[in-house]
């Protein structure tokens, strides 16, 4: 949104001026919220910058606007709220970004080389107009000037508004990502190629960022074997959410718990169900991964990819200790049951999903979602009336479309359509709906 003033960011500069119009750019921004940070994206920017490529300190100049309407988070209804609630489109069509000044630029000419500069100037954004710096790069190829800049805007300076019961768990600040080429105009006096604002129609997939961690972290756990054995090592990764990558918060013992699930598929003296299958007797089993995976530790290593974080896998030695653990506490020579049912989870959708019984979709929250979602747990409580049946469904099952990449999919067969749409009419009330939406 306002991120999309910053493509403005792809300041201009005038001295001996060459002026560029906008080619190409992108817009995104984040801003956490109860359960993930919500971040979008936009292309719909059009601006000019002028300077002088060899010296750019010299008079530099840029306008930027952008259309607020123009930008998407992945989920339709959520942008509606985006454009009614926060940007208030109906009033404010655009956000125009005014560059006049490149301080502390780190060389005099623009070459093919990034130019490390901050660019000054304001930004008028909801009816209100602010004073600006934006750090950014931007280098030369060609006829054209690609810039790119990272910064945080204080939504609350521009008289944004929030909804009450969020006052204290949306955030303040906006991170704002720009990206923007310019390609060079003719001279004065040769007939000008109009300047056009980049295509909108093309919406930009969102990035996703995962909850922070909680502030009240669970109890240390308590091992069964020695920390100097592999079987130690690998239980103490099991339990260990820094096994993942970047921003990665869950850890095995987020997803899997480790009894025996044909006595039920809920822990003794649990009322919490995990959302996967137990790892009890894993070693066991027929499949892994539906045959993908050859060992237990080949499998942890799938599910470092898929759901922690971890493009590049776990490291050998990680993955060989997860192993031993796994194979150590899978005793029964029974295999344990097999689980063939994450394509059928991914493909069958819920008909009617706010038509449940809100009521036991409540007490069934408290069942399958309190284990990760919860006050001091690895995510946030949930809030009834601040997701949409959609969002909620896709998340749940992880099927195309959800913008989830770490909660791993609960299975059909270990919450049905009929207990899921429950939950879903419960969480999705829209008599508590968060943000009120104007009648059309």
């Amino acid at each position: 949104m306002i991120t999309s003033l910053l493509a403005a960011t792809t300041l201009s500069f005038a001295a001996a001026p060459t002026t560029y119009a906008l080619q190409g750019g992108e817009i995104r921004f984040e801003i956490e919220a109860p359960l993930d940070t919500i971040s979008g994206a936009s292309r719909g920017v059009s601006g000019t910058i002028t300077l002088d490529p060899a010296n750019v300190a010299t008079a530099p100049a840029a306008r930027i606007d952008v259309s607020l309407a123009s930008f998407t988070t992945g989920i339709a209804l959520r942008d509606e709220d985006l454009r009614d609630q926060f940007l208030e489109t109906a009033k404010f069509t655009k956000a125009t970004l005014i560059v006049e000044a490149l301080e502390r630029p780190s060389a005099a000419a623009l070459t093919t080389a990034p130019l490390e500069a901050i660019a000054s100037g304001t930004l008028n954004l909801h009816g209100n107009q602010r004073p600006v710096k934006i750090p950014l790069k931007m280098y030369l190829d060609g006829d054209k000037v690609t810039v790119a800049g990272d910064f945080v805007l204080p939504i609350l300076d521009y008289g944004m508004k929030r909804p009450t019961r969020l006052i204290f768990k949306l955030g303040t600040d906006v991170k704002v990502s720009v990206r923007g080429t310019f390609k060079a105009l003719p001279p004065s006096g040769d007939k000008a190629a109009p300047v056009v604002a980049a295509p909108t129609t093309d919406p930009v997939p969102p990035q996703v960022v995962v909850a922070l961690e909680p502030k009240q972290p669970p109890p240390p756990p308590k091992f069964q074997f020695a920390e100097d054995t592999a079987e130690g090592r690998g239980e103490r990764n099991y339990n260990n959410t820094k096994i993942g990558g970047k921003k990665n918060v869950i850890s095995c013992k987020s997803c899997h718990s480790l009894h025996d699930e044909r006595k039920g598929l809920g822990a003794p003296n649990s009322k919490t169900i995990k959302p996967n299958a137990s790892m009890w007797n894993a070693a066991k089993r027929s499949t892994l991964w539906q045959g993908i995976a050859t060992t237990p530790g080949h499998a942890a290593d799938i599910c470092a990819r898929l759901f922690m974080l971890r493009e590049e896998g776990l490291d050998p030695k990680v993955k060989g200790d997860l192993d031993a653990y796994l194979k150590a506490i899978s005793p029964d020579p029974q295999p344990a049951l097999d689980y063939d049912v994450l394509h059928l989870t991914r493909s069958s959708p819920v008909p009617d999903a706010q038509k449940g019984n809100a009521d036991n979709g409540k007490k069934l929250v408290g069942v399958y979602c309190v284990e990760c979602h919860d006050k001091g747990r690895i995510r946030p409580p949930l809030e009834v009336g601040l997701y949409e049946a959609d969002f909620i469904v896709r998340r749940v099952r992880r099927q195309p479309g959800s913008d989830n990449l770490q909660m791993p999919p609960i299975t059909v067969d270990r919450l049905t359509d009929s207990d899921l749409r429950d939950i879903v009419t419960y969480l999705a009330d829209e008599k508590q709906r968060i943000f009120k939406r104007a009648k059309r």
